[in-house]
Formats: structure tokens, sequence, C-alpha cells
């Protein structure tokens, strides 16, 4: 028993140097958070809503027990803090699975043809094509539809709209004829789950206007929160329709990006060019907008009132200055939407300026902590956004490098004159580039399949511009609107935004600019994410050790295993993936473009290397295609047949080992193929093939089949209460 005290009493040494040095302990609740809510999005089931609770509230109830007995004994304190720890875990599940339940609300489940639809308008977004709008509405009512089936929110397009002719603002009523669709589902397994992200956002329909929206209603003056709601869309509305009035549509949408938060209008040649040169967080509202927005006002306040000695003597100037910055960036927040990074970015402001009226130093990772902490609280289901992955990773580890950094910098701009303090600034961007691209990298590889070579340049030259020049007229056309005299702060802006948008456009012209690998594994991602936390989280050798090590294993299984066959949820396209020659054959170019061009990023393939499989004048085809089906022999042995007309399906089915066919394979036809037909795809939705390798040897069928792995959506994401269907 003793010998058992004293090995308990040792770990708990060991745990305390290097887990709990300096109170990393609360540093670890977001992230134990965090894995009770990745825990419960991963589940292919919906489990109990008892259980968790159930289980917290016995967790809760033991660290309060033995809460007073901690200081008592080193075991007993090992307990308390692992108790605390899963019961945080625990209380990331229930968390999220209540979140799951509060927002649910109606969803289409199948494609409505055109019906009346009258509601109100809670925002309107202009897109990029001239005359093109998207209408959200909220107080539906739908032609043959029970209030039961009414979606909370739908969201519509509209073409051809005359914004002078009939004029929508948000908090009209209005009334139009549409034809709406249901949330599509992900285009192939552990793909985005498009019908997750609008459950969340309670969208229960998307569609189109077959006619012009009529305004039967215009907007109530309501009280509360609804009535700030409406002015505040109204508001945005109209500082875009000024901008545009001002100057030419390409440059009013990036003002807008940057001054409301509204990227729809933004030609999709200009974004694919900003991306590709790594400027897009420019255009997402971050903490690099809301900390200029403070930041200016802040200087600007200060500089006003120390210019008054009667003020500069008598009044707290620093902390009248820290109020009108938080003010002031909370109505920016506000403006812009209550976006991930902005409410991050936000919170973080919040407390920095706080610790300035405190006197206090702000600027730690306990600050990103306790900003994760709030955001996962409030929207769990965040931790699966890439905005919330990439913003996080990039403020942690440039906190936790300047921390480390601080000493030399420090000495640096000690007795700097003003070129070295100008050149240091211009290193800081630099470094600031080099250490916020090292940290997103996973994430941007994982999500989007893009690495930006060129970031460096890109960002040294544009950042400097948007931080000195762009973001403080941006600030004083808001403070001069009142008068109507910031319609010239959008002329004097546009020169500026012509030069971003030209820059990255020469920029992303130039050879290998942007690299676009296949997609990173996401046991690749999970390793460099521990990696990381790892350095932040452990003290002593042990920490270099889990760093080192979880990094190693992330590099080592970095690529995902790529399918050899997609199909599509709708059964309509298939596509063969020959890995050999970096290609990837579709059996039609004319249908289902988006699922065709994701799964080409995710191969990490050019536009180039798409061919039709039907293409006789391509030297490295593996198939012999007629009118009636496509065959190929891959490797030496592995027949794949993909028929397309029912006269020879039988015959198809005796030759192939794998089968795949937009058509209906009946139940009295003996198939001894292994198949993928209209049937599987109606029910469980897209699916990826995986061929057994038999290039040493040849292999018999049945061992073919055997060893060949068929995955479909339905797999992988199981009975949610997102899951709506799996058919497209």
């Amino acid at each position: 028993m003793r010998f058992h005290q004293n090995s308990l009493q040792k770990l708990y040494a060991v745990y305390e140097q290097y887990a709990c040095a300096r109170g990393l302990l609360f540093l670890w609740i977001p992230v134990m958070l965090a894995g009770g809510i990745g825990c419960y999005f991963s589940l292919t089931f919906e489990p109990p809503a008892a259980l968790p609770l159930f289980s917290m509230l016995i967790l809760v109830a033991l660290c309060v027990f033995f809460w007073p007995e901690r200081l008592r004994s080193a075991p007993v304190h090992t307990g308390v803090i692992a108790l605390i720890l899963l019961m945080t875990f625990t209380a990331g599940f229930t968390i999220a699975q209540l979140r799951t339940h509060l927002v649910r609300s109606p969803m289409l489940y199948d494609d409505t043809g055109p019906v009346d639809i009258s509601g109100d308008v809670k925002a309107v977004e202009t897109l990029e094509k001239s005359g093109h709008i998207r209408l959200l509405l909220e107080n539906l009512e739908i032609e043959d539809f029970k209030a039961a089936q009414i979606p909370r929110y739908v969201r519509i397009n509209v073409r051809g709209f005359d914004a002078d002719k009939t004029p929508v603002d948000p908090g009209d009523r209005v009334t139009l004829l549409a034809g709406l669709n249901a949330p599509s589902p992900p285009v192939s397994p552990h793909g985005f789950d498009f019908q997750r992200y609008a459950y969340f956002k309670q969208i229960g329909g998307f569609g189109f206007s077959y006619s012009q929206p009529e305004v039967i209603r215009a907007a109530e003056k309501t009280a509360g929160r609804q009535h700030i709601r409406i002015a505040l869309e109204r508001f945005k509305h109209t500082i875009y329709q000024r901008i545009q009035e001002r100057i030419g549509a390409e440059n009013a949408s990036v003002i807008a990006a940057l001054m409301i938060g509204e990227r729809k209008g933004i030609p999709e040649a200009v974004l694919d060019d900003i991306r590709d040169v790594g400027l897009a967080h420019l255009l997402s509202i971050s903490g690099l907008h809301v900390g200029l927005i403070a930041g200016t006002l802040f200087f600007f306040v200060r500089l006003f009132l120390c210019a008054v000695p009667h003020v500069a003597l008598r009044w707290p100037v620093k902390k009248i200055a820290t109020l009108v910055a938080f003010m002031g960036a909370a109505a920016y927040v506000c403006l812009v939407g209550f976006h991930i990074p902005a409410v991050r970015a936000l919170l973080m402001t919040a407390i920095v300026l706080a610790a300035i009226l405190l006197d206090r130093q702000a600027i730690t990772v306990r600050l990103v902590a306790l900003a994760a902490l709030t955001i996962l609280l409030l929207w769990p289901e965040s931790l699966l956004s890439a905005s919330f992955q990439l913003s996080f990773a990039a403020v942690t580890t440039l906190i936790v490098f300047y921390t480390v950094m601080k000493p030399v910098i420090g000495r640096l701009y000690r007795h700097a004159g003003t070129p070295r303090k100008i050149a240091l600034y211009f290193l800081g961007v630099v470094l600031t580039t080099i250490v916020a691209s090292l940290a997103t990298t996973p994430f941007s590889w994982f999500h989007f399949q893009q690495l930006p070579l060129l970031g460096l340049v890109s960002n040294v030259v544009v950042v400097p511009l948007v931080s000195l020049v762009v973001m403080p007229l941006i600030l004083l056309a808001y403070l001069i609107m009142p008068l109507g005299l910031d319609v010239y702060i959008y002329s004097a802006l546009a020169p500026f935004v012509t030069f971003i948008i030209d820059f990255s456009k020469d920029l992303a012209a130039i050879p290998y600019a942007s690299l676009k690998p296949g997609a990173l594994s996401f046991f690749a991602l999970i390793m460099f994410v521990l990696s990381f936390l790892s350095c932040v989280l452990l003290r002593g050798h042990i920490r270099v050790i889990c760093c080192v090590t979880l990094l190693i294993l992330g590099c080592i299984f970095y690529q995902e295993k790529q399918p050899d066959i997609f199909v599509s949820s709708g059964g309509d396209l298939i596509a063969f993936n020959q890995k050999q020659d970096h290609a990837l054959f579709l059996s039609t170019k004319m249908k289902d473009r988006f699922s065709a061009d994701n799964w080409r990023r995710f191969l990490g393939y050019r536009d180039e290397d798409v061919y039709k499989m039907t293409d006789r004048d391509i030297s490295h085809t593996p198939f012999l295609c007629d009118e009636f089906a496509c065959r190929a022999v891959v490797g030496q042995s592995v027949h794949i047949s993909m028929p397309v007309h029912d006269s020879v399906l039988s015959q198809e089915c005796q030759w192939a080992d794998i089968l795949v066919t937009p058509l209906y394979i009946g139940d009295q036809m003996s198939c001894p193929a292994r198949t993928v037909d209209k049937r599987a795809t109606y029910y469980e939705g897209a699916h990826v093939v995986f061929l057994p390798s038999s290039k040493k040897k040849a292999l018999q069928r049945d061992v073919v089949q055997k060893k060949t792995r068929i995955i479909s959506v339905k797999d992988t994401r199981g009975k949610r209460p997102w899951t709506i269907s799996n058919r497209r």
C-alpha cells in the first residue's frame, strides 16, 4: 500500500511539474471541452440525451465532494484534476447535444416545384452577377405547406433584379414564385456536410425565384432586438448601395467586404487570385480588422484629449480612449455580423482593453483560452468550421511566439530611431506572416487543399497598406457618414483597392504561386494539432517528446488515401482516378460539375488533368467505351464496368468484378459483381470505391471482390438530426 502511495505521489509530482506548471490547468479546459464536442459530432448515431447529462452531473457531484480534500494528499489532488478534465469533456458533449436540439427546425426533405412564398426579408445580399441578389426570408407562408413543415428560414436567389423598379429592403414582407430545394448532402464520404451547416443556420430550404419579389408590406416599426436587427441590416444595405453608386462594382464589393462583411458580390476570379496569394484573411473580418479599428480609435482619441492641457492633466485620458475604442470595435462587429473570427477578436479586444483599464497585462494564452471557451459554450458547432480553426490557430501561435520573443523585441526597440523602427515594423510583418502561415497551413491544406507559396510577398506589400491606409479611411468614412461625406472616402479608397486586386492577379499568374496538393488526412491534422498543444500545455522533457513524436506521425501519414472510383449522390456522374497518370476520368462533363470540381480538388489535380471516359484521343485512357458501356482493366486482374444501357447489364455483371452504373439493377437479376447502382446512391448517397492492388500478381475474382472497399455517405455520417437524406 505504501508503495502505491509513493508511486502516486511521484506521478502527481510529474503531473504538477509538466502539466500544471504556472496555472496551465485553465488552458486544458477549452481543449477538453472541444474534445467532448468533437466526440459528439463524430458519432454516426444520436445518443440518448439523458446519458451525457447524467454522467456530467455525477462528475460534478464527485468534484464538489472531493474538492475540500484536494490539499490533504497528492493522490486526491490528482484525482480531482482528472475529474475536472473528464467533467469538462462530458460537458462539451452535453452542450453540443443540447445546442443540436435547441436549433432544431423543419427542413425540406424533397425538392418542391414552383410555389408561392411570402416572408419577411431578414437579409439582402448582392451577388457577383449583375442583377442577381439573394434573399433570406423568415416568418414564412408557403403554398400547400402546413405550419409544422415550414422552415424557419429559406434562402432564395433572384435573377434579373432591378432595385430601381422594385426596391427590397430588410424588414419588408415580400411575395414571390420560387422553387425550393432541400439542403445538399456531402459530395463524398467525409466531405463537407452542407446539411449540417444548414441545420445549425436553421435554413431549411434553398431555391431560386421565377418572379420578381413583390413588396406587400414595408418594414414595420418593431420594438426591442428585432428593431435593432432590422435597422442594422437596412443600414448595411444602404452602405452597400452608396458604395456601388460611387465606384465600380468590383472595387465596391471589396470595400463592402471590409466595411460590412459582405463578400458575396466579389467576382469569383478576384477571390481565387486573392486566395492563391494568401490574402484571403484580409476579406474575412477578424482580429486584424477589429484590432485596427480599436487601435486607431484609441490612438486618435488619446491624441486629441492630450492636445488639450486642461483635459490631459485632470481626466483619465488613457481610460477614456480605451472605452471609446471598445465601443467602436463592438459597433463594427455588430455591423459586419457575429462571425466566429469577429466574435473571437471582439472578446480578445474587450479583455485587452479591460486589462488596460485595470493596469494589467492582457496578451496571454489565457486570453485565447477564454475566448475559445466562450465561443464553444455559445456555438459548439463552430468547432468544425474552418474559420474557427484557422482563427484560433493563427492567434494562439502568434501570442506564443511573441511571448517567447518579447525580450529580444524589447532589446531591439530600446533606443531605436525612426528608420530602425520602420525596419522593425516591416520585419514584424514578415515574422507575423511566416508564423501565421505555418500555423494555418494544416487547416488550409485539410479544408481547401491549397498552400499559397507567395503569401509572404503579398502580405509584406498589402498588409501595411491595409493597416496604415485602407482601414483608417474606412473608419473615417464611418465617422463622417452622418454628414453625407463618406462618398468621397470611397473614391479615395478605389485606387488602393484596385492596386490590391491587380497585384493579387499579377502575383497569382506566376507559376506555382499556389500549391494545390491532395487532401491532408484527418489523422495527420489531429496529430499536428496535438503536437502544437503539447508545446503550449506541457512542460519539461515530456513536451519535447510529445511534440516531436506527434509531428513525425503527422508527417508520415499526411496523405489521405485516394479512392479509385467516385460516384455522385445522384448516380449520374462517375469518376475514375488513374493515380499513375495523375488523371481523373469522368463519365460526363455536363452533369453535377460541383461534385466533379470537389473531387478534383480533393485529389490535387488541375483542370487539365480531367478527361472524359469516352474520349478516344487520350493515349493513357484505361477505358474502352461504346454507346452501351465503358470497360477498364486495372492492374492485372481488376475488371471494372460502367454500363449505361439496360440491355447490357446482365452481360457486364458476368464480366466485371466491380460494376458501377447510373441504372437500377433489379432484384430478379443475378449479378455476381460488387455493385453500386441507382438504388444504392438513392438511399446511401455518394460512394467511393477503393480497389485492391494487383500490380504484382493476378488476383482471383473472389479475392478482388473481398478486398475491394466501398464506402458511402450513409456509412460515414449515419443517422443524425441533420441527415435529411443522402441523395442529391
